[in-house]
């Protein structure tokens, strides 16, 4: 990540990776809350296991969220297509 009130135009998210289990997802919450109140013109974008990520999503502390199944290459395809 660049530092704040750099110039980034040409991103249109910031991607927090956190494939691990909930607790480690539970544990990342200071950090997009950081990362929200860092760049609050910018979307956070979560990409996480299946099954835990609209918890973050409906408390608005990611914008967005890919979900995929770790260990499984087609399912970070398919989550970005």
């Amino acid at each position: 990540m660049s530092q704040p009130g750099t110039t980034r135009a040409h991103l249109k998210a910031n991607v927090l990776i956190q494939t691990a289990f909930l607790g480690d997802l539970l544990l990342s919450i200071p950090l997009m809350k950081k990362m929200k109140s860092l760049w609050p013109e910018e979307k956070l974008l979560l990409v996480c296991r299946k099954g835990l990520g609209d918890f973050f999503v409906k408390t608005g502390l990611v914008d967005g969220l890919l979900e995929i199944k770790k260990g499984d290459r087609d399912s970070y395809r398919s989550a970005l297509a």
